[in-house]
């Protein structure tokens, strides 16, 4: 199942990854996820940061929902 959602959303980085981007720690990352704050799923206690829906938002477009 882990892979088919992979497969599904595409390429995603890590909460380190995407702290190391924002200029934050990695449990702020987390938060965000968590709060629905930033493009992600969660996988096996993990959290999986989509990569074109984040680039999409920290270039301000719109999201179409995937």
């Amino acid at each position: 199942m882990s892979e088919f959602l992979l497969n599904l959303y595409g390429p995603t980085l890590k909460t380190a990854d995407v702290a190391s981007v924002l200029h934050c720690h990695p449990a702020h990352v987390r938060q965000l996820c968590q709060r629905g704050e930033l493009p992600a799923i969660r996988i096996g206690g993990r959290w999986h940061i989509i990569t074109r829906k984040l680039g999409a938002m920290l270039d301000g477009e719109a999201d179409d929902g995937r």
